[in-house]
Formats: C-alpha cells, sequence, structure tokens
C-alpha cells in the first residue's frame, strides 16, 4: 500500500507566502488528497476552543475514500528564519487509500497502536516527506487492554452497545468520558478504546468511524471528561451507558463476544465476503439490517420464528450481485416449503420469480420450484400461470422436472393452466397456430378444440386489422376456414359458428369501393345471401341494382344507384361496375333489350348510342341488327315509353346522329332512326305541301285588310299609325308562325324531308304577301274596293282547300 505524508502550518509573518498552508508532504499525493487534507487540518486546528482541550490530539477521517490519519500539536514551535517562532498549530497526517485501510484495521493494532515519535510536533522546514509502504504500528492485546481499562465482557458489550446505538441514527456519535482520566492521557485513552470498537465490528463498518482523541463536533467517536452536552455517552468510570435504545440485531452479539476469537473472526471474513460480493463494498451505503442480513446468511439462519423478518430482510436487497444471496433466499424458502408456510406477500414471490429467472444457484431454483408447485399452484393464480409459462418457453428442462412434480399432485392446476393460459398467451400467432397443430399427431381433445375456436376468433380479430383490400380480407378468411377444420374435432355447432364469424367478419371489414359484380361468387361463399348475415347496406343496393339492370330495368333505381353518389361517391368506379355489367349482359342469354339501353344511360346527357349499338352487337341480341321490323324492341321500351322525356331525347339523339352520319351510320342505328322517323309517302308530301300553301294564302288575304287599317290610323295621327303598322307586321307574322309549327299537318318534319318546295312555296307566298301589302298602301280609294274584293276571294279559297284537305 502506498501511504503518503502531509504536514500543514502556518508560516512566515506577512506578505507573500505566509499563513496558513501545507507546508510539506509526500512527492506524487494525489491532489484531491492534498485538498481534502488542507481543509481538514484546517478544521483541527480550528477544534481547540480552549483549555480543556489537550495540547496534542490525534484523529482519523475518511473522505473521498481516502482516509486521513492526523496529529496536531496545539502549542508548536516552528523553526527556522522564515517561520513564525510564536506559538502556533502543526497538523502532521498520513494519507491511505480506504481500500488499504479496510485490509489495515482488520487487525485494529495496525491503525491505533502508532507509536508517538510517528508524528512530528514541530515545523522542522521539511517540504519533501517519504512514502511509507506500512504503518508503524505496536501490537495491541485486546484482554490486556480490556483489563487495563477495568472492563469485562457486560462493560464491553454496554461500550458497544452504545457505538451501534449511534450507528443506527442519522448523524450518530458516541462520546466516551473519564472524570478520572488526566488531560495528558486521553491520546492513549482514545487508543484503547478505538482498538476496541474496531474490533467489535464488522470489517466493512470499520471504514464508517470518524475517531477524535478528544471532544469535536462532527465526529463519530469522541472523548471527554464530561457527559454534559453529550446525548450518547459511555461513562468508563462507572462501566455504564445511556443514550437512544441500541438496536437488536444477532450479529451484534457474535461481533462483540469474547469467546472463541477464531469462530468470531471467521463470521467476520464471511460477513465481509458477503458483503464485497452483494453490496459491492460500498460501506457508504451499508446499513445495520444489511450486516444483520450477511450475519444470518453467512451462518444460515433459517429461524422459523423469525423467518418472514429475514425473507423480507433477504428479498428487500437490491444487491450488486446475488451470488450468495440466492444461496440464502434457496434455504429460506426451503423452510417455507418444508413447514407449509406461505410467504408474508405477493411482491416478495414476484422477486422470488425474477431470481429463479436470472440466478444460477441451483439449490435456490429447486427450493422455487418446491415451494411454486405447493403453495402457488391452484386454478385461478395467474401469478403462477406466468411461471409456468416461462418455464416451459424459456427453461424446458426445469418445466420438465416441474410438470412430473404437478401432474402427480396438482393435476387440476395442469389442466387449468393448458386450457386458460398456455393456449391463449402460446397460440398468440398464426405460425404458432400451424406450427402447434403441425405438432400434433392425432385428434385433438374436444375441450382443447373448443378453446381453439376461440383462440382462432380473438387471432381472426388481431389480423383483419393488419389485412388491406377486399383480397387480402378474403385470402384471410380462406385460411382460417383452413384452420377450424380442426382434426378430430367432433363439434359441428363450433365449427358452423366458427364459419359464421369467419363470415360475418369478411363482411364487417369490406371495402365497398372494391366492389366487382364478376366476384358474385366469392361473395355467394362468403353468406351474400344467407339470412341474418349483416351485409353492407351500399353492397345489398349494388347487388340489387345489378340483378334490376340485368332482369327488370328500372330508371329510378338505375339513377339511384349508378347516377348518383348515395351508394358509390366515386364517379369512376360507378361507371366502371356499369361496364362490368355490360360485360355480363353480353354473354348472359335473354337479357331485356331495355337493359342494353339503361346500361348506356348518361343521365342528362342522354344516350351513348354507339355503345348501346356495340353491346346489342356483341350479345345474342343482334338480330336486331337486321331484322326490320324493331317494334318487339324499341317502340315497346318501357323505359322510353313509360318517360316522354327519356324517348324525346333519345329520338333527339337520333336525329342528331343521322344528321352526322347519313347513310354511312351504323346499320342498327340507321334502322331505329328509321323505325322513328319513316319517310313521308307522295301523296302524304303532296297532302302537307297544299297545307303550306293555304297558310301563305290565309297570311296573303289579310295583307289587304292589316294595311287598309294602317292607313286609317295615319289619317288619325303619324305616331298612331307607325304604331299600329308595326304591331300589325308583327302580329300576322307571328300568327303565319304558329300556324305553320302548330298546324294540322306535321309541316316540321314535311320540311326535313321536301326542303326545296317549301322554300319555293314560302318564296311565292311571300311575294305575293309583300306585294299585296304594296298595292294595298299606294292604292286609291276605288282600287281599294278591289283589294278588299281580292282579299275575300283568297279567304274563301283558302277555306274551300281547307275542306279538300281535311276530307283527304
Amino acid at each position: 500500500m502506498n501511504i503518503y505524508q502531509l504536514q500543514y502550518t502556518r508560516l512566515g509573518r506577512q506578505g507573500i507566502g505566509a499563513g496558513w498552508q501545507v507546508s510539506g508532504g509526500t512527492k506524487g499525493t494525489p491532489q484531491l488528497a492534498v485538498n481534502i487534507f488542507e481543509k481538514l487540518a484546517s478544521n483541527l486546528v480550528s477544534a481547540r476552543t480552549g483549555a480543556e482541550m489537550p495540547p496534542e490530539v490525534w484523529d482519523i477521517q475518511i473522505q473521498e475514500r481516502y482516509v486521513f490519519l492526523s496529529h496536531v500539536n496545539y502549542i508548536s514551535k516552528n523553526i527556522g528564519d522564515d517561520t513564525d517562532t510564536r506559538g502556533v498549530s502543526f497538523v502532521h497526517g498520513y494519507v491511505l487509500r480506504a481500500e488499504d485501510f479496510k485490509e489495515l484495521v482488520k487487525e485494529p493494532w495496525r491503525a491505533v497502536g502508532f507509536p508517538a515519535e510517528l508524528f512530528d510536533k514541530n515545523y522542522e522546514g521539511k517540504r519533501e516527506l517519504p512514502l511509507l509502504e506500512e504503518l508503524p504500528a505496536e501490537p495491541m492485546d485486546k484482554y490486556e487492554v480490556l483489563a487495563s481499562l477495568g472492563l469485562d465482557q457486560e462493560g464491553y458489550r454496554r461500550l458497544m452497545e452504545r457505538v451501534y446505538a449511534a450507528l443506527s441514527a442519522v448523524g450518530g456519535n458516541v462520546c466516551v468520558c473519564s472524570e478520572k482520566t488526566e488531560q495528558k492521557n486521553f491520546e492513549e485513552l482514545a487508543k484503547k478504546i478505538a482498538f476496541l470498537v474496531y474490533d467489535g465490528l464488522p470489517y466493512l463498518f470499520r471504514l464508517k468511524l470518524s475517531v477524535f482523541s478528544y471532544d469535536r463536533q462532527g465526529a463519530f467517536l469522541t472523548f471527554s471528561r464530561k457527559a454534559e452536552g453529550h446525548e450518547n455517552v459511555f461513562d468508563l468510570d462507572t462501566g455504564m451507558g445511556y443514550g437512544p435504545e441500541a438496536p437488536g440485531y444477532g450479529f451484534i452479539q457474535a461481533c462483540t463476544s469474547l469467546g472463541d476469537e477464531d469462530a468470531r473472526k471467521q463470521l467476520l471474513a464471511e460477513m465481509e465476503e458477503f458483503s464485497d460480493i452483494t453490496y459491492g463494498g460500498n460501506y457508504e451505503a451499508v446499513r445495520l439490517h444489511h450486516m444483520e442480513l450477511a450475519c444470518g446468511a453467512v451462518r444460515r439462519d433459517v429461524t422459523p420464528e423469525r423467518l418472514d423478518v429475514l425473507m423480507k430482510d433477504a428479498a428487500g436487497v437490491k444487491a450488486y450481485r446475488y451470488d450468495l444471496l440466492d444461496a440464502y433466499l434457496g434455504d429460506l424458502l426451503g423452510v417455507y416449503w418444508r413447514i407449509g408456510k406461505e410467504l408474508p406477500g405477493p411482491e416478495i414471490y414476484k422477486k422470488l420469480q425474477r431470481r429463479f429467472v436470472e440466478t444460477e444457484n441451483q439449490e435456490f431454483r429447486q427450493m422455487f420450484c418446491n415451494y411454486y408447485a405447493d403453495h402457488m399452484c391452484l386454478p385461478g393464480n395467474t401469478g403462477a400461470y406466468e411461471t409456468m409459462y416461462h418455464f416451459q418457453t424459456e427453461r424446458p428442462g426445469d418445466y420438465e422436472y416441474l410438470i412430473r412434480y404437478l401432474e402427480e399432485k396438482r393435476p387440476e392446476f395442469v389442466n387449468a393452466y393448458y386450457f386458460d393460459y398456455y393456449l391463449d398467451r402460446h397460440l398468440d400467432t398464426a405460425a404458432r397456430y400451424e406450427e402447434f397443430v403441425s405438432q400434433k399427431n392425432g385428434p385433438l381433445d374436444a375441450n382443447v378444440a373448443a378453446r381453439i375456436f376461440d383462440i382462432l376468433g380473438r387471432l381472426l380479430k388481431k389480423e383483419t386489422a393488419s389485412v388491406s383490400g377486399n383480397e387480402g380480407l378474403l385470402a384471410l378468411t380462406k385460411r382460417y376456414e383452413e384452420y377450424g377444420r380442426i382434426p378430430g374435432a367432433a363439434l359441428p355447432d363450433r365449427m358452423a359458428g366458427f364459419s359464421r364469424l369467419l363470415k360475418e367478419n369478411y363482411w364487417n371489414h369490406f371495402d365497398v369501393s372494391q366492389f366487382e359484380y364478376s366476384r358474385d361468387q366469392e361473395y355467394a361463399q362468403m353468406g351474400l345471401y344467407d339470412r341474418g348475415m349483416p351485409i353492407p347496406d351500399a353492397v345489398r343496393k349494388l347487388v340489387d341494382g345489378g340483378r334490376m339492370l340485368l332482369e327488370s330495368p328500372d330508371l329510378k333505381t338505375f339513377q339511384q344507384t349508378f347516377l348518383s353518389g348515395s351508394v358509390i361517391q366515386d364517379s369512376k368506379k360507378r361507371k366502371a361496375l356499369v361496364d362490368e355489367l355490360r360485360q355480363i349482359m353480353k354473354a348472359k342469354p335473354g337479357v331485356p333489350l331495355d337493359s342494353y339501353l339503361l346500361a348506356n344511360y348518361r343521365g342528362e346527357s342522354g344516350f351513348d348510342l354507339h355503345a348501346v349499338a356495340t353491346d346489342l352487337r356483341d350479345s345474342d341480341r343482334n338480330m336486331y341488327l337486321h331484322t326490320p321490323d324493331l317494334a318487339g324492341g324499341f317502340l315497346d321500351s318501357r323505359l322510353l315509353n313509360g318517360n316522354g322525356e327519356v324517348l324525346e331525347k333519345f329520338k333527339e339523339q337520333l336525329k342528331a346522329l343521322e344528321k352526322e352520319n347519313g347513310q354511312g351510320g351504323m346499320a342498327l342505328l340507321r334502322n331505329v332512326y328509321l323505325l322513328y322517323f319513316p319517310p313521308m309517302r307522295a301523296n302524304d308530301r303532296m297532302m302537307c305541301l297544299w297545307d303550306y300553301v293555304q297558310k301563305w294564302m290565309m297570311f296573303a288575304a289579310l295583307m289587304p285588310p292589316v294595311v287598309i287599317g294602317c292607313r286609317v290610323a295615319f289619317q288619325s295621327s303619324q305616331i298612331l299609325g307607325i304604331v299600329a303598322s308595326v304591331a300589325a307586321g308583327i302580329l300576322a307574322v307571328a300568327a303565319l308562325a304558329l300556324n305553320i309549327r302548330f298546324g294540322e299537318t306535321d309541316i316540321k318534319e314535311f320540311f326535313e324531308q321536301s326542303g326545296g318546295a317549301v322554300l319555293a312555296v314560302t318564296a311565292v307566298g311571300a311575294a305575293i304577301s309583300a306585294a299585296l301589302a304594296v298595292l294595298t298602301a299606294l292604292a286609291s280609294v276605288p282600287l281599294l274596293i278591289v283589294m278588299a274584293v281580292l282579299s275575300a276571294v283568297l279567304v274563301i279559297a283558302r277555306i274551300v282547300l281547307l275542306m279538300k284537305t281535311l276530307y283527304a
């Protein structure tokens, strides 16, 4: 070990370099140790506040894992030209690591048996001090020391009782008082008492003590001639102590016994080994109950009366390593198992279960298995189920040992674990289910099969959440149909129920936007037409709409299903569905003609006539392409004849198409056009021509009277004449137009088929009417009479021709 030296005093009288400082030390002393020593030395110098303090004291302190053994001379005389010759304090200290001091203090005399000449009493100008490998000390005998102090076993027990009382308190300390001891002898007294105290403590606790050879605040073990001002006191003169109640731990008696010294040292060594391994040698965190546990562990103390206390202490430790603690836990658990006693609480069981998972200590593992089987393996005990599952999946060797024991002692637990926990927990994926079934050579037990149906339902729900699209959903359903064929499961009701569950799950997650008429058979297999199946309303409407279009076309239903967004909002998808139905029509015999028309109905824009013709051409209805008599089809169409607006739109589209294509259009469309607009016969055209001539004759006959009326209005007022002339002209022309448009004969159709004749009659009629109007306007009174007669003749001729036309 390395033992460093440091000295502290006041140098110089004044100026630079003067004052209290570390005046010398060992080269290579860690700077942290130097800094701590300087602070400690300063406090020690300030500790003497009166003449009661002896002129010389020694001190042991531990800070930052360094131990400082210091001596203070309060009446030092520094020697040298650069020192103050007045009385000053001088501190000489030795520094070593706590780990080295722990080894040193195992023999307490090596720590406190230092000779008086070990310390310099005055500053002698030394700047560099040697490094020591061991601390000089004089051997001390415990029994001789006790005798010199007048203490027997009981007195020693009382002394250590005060020490342990101080250790059990936060910031505790103990003061040893003796009025009989002279002031100059307290250094020696402190050595003896410190020797005895160190000797009665576990090795790790010896690092928790700070010692001062007289009275100083903050030290753990102090000395004084008077007991006043101290709460925890041992009176050396009477051998009595008083203060807080001492803890009743059993290890205290073992450590302070004056019996077999070899056995005591063996116990201390084993407790140290346990502490180093279990607590990591952390003397600052270790408390008395940790030492009690260490003592109990090395002694294998499993007293039944204290069993719960011992187990709580042992299980409550958060160990650095569990090598030795697990062995002790196994001892305690074995007692619980043998005497049939329950553990103190569920938290203890959980801690032991964690240790079972992590430990390699076979004794503990064996005892845990025994206790687990006898005390925990009850139906419904979830904690026992969890442990069992861990055995089965992670430690098959332990599981085999345990299951054999349980099958004999706890068969009801084994059954409950298998049905209520293992199957649910283990079969948590489809892959595990497939593996489970593949490992079964024969049929499954009916109870197992029934449980598996429940598990499959849970797995189905879990997998459905991650499936995308109707195809994936169908594939999932088919796969679970296979899963549902459990080998040897004679459970028709459960199988039927599971099949129903699959179908309901399919429709509950069905994406209507992916509906396809071509998958009708698949939908039927999924229960589309089963009674009570929760089919989505949109799917039912699409199915009904498709059946309507193929079997009994209805315009209103078609509009609601395929033209509006009430069922499917995406217009492209609606069109795709209709196109799919068009393809089905072509392959389906006996589809009504209205189905072809309705499938190509586009709402306000009317029909896609080319698509109608194409669909009919590609279907078994291509007879319409060659049959001149279409009355059984288009003329009897409920779709066209049941809605006037639709029919008119249809005819308009036929005319437009005929005008666009003429004789070059598709034969079917040409035939349909001729069906609704057949060519006029010669007699019909002649009758229409005469009717048109008569209309112009009537118009020409009205010109003279109208003009005469306007002339009369001009004679009264020029403005009135102008207004009358304009109004008369407008009314006359309007009357002619209305007569032509809404007359008895279809002048519109006649005009479309005989446009040249109509134009000739129109030109002649207009010329005659204009001539009559001009002549009447310029004629004298006698000539007006002639014009009136002419007008009457035209009226009579119109009447005669009208009668002839009507008769014809």
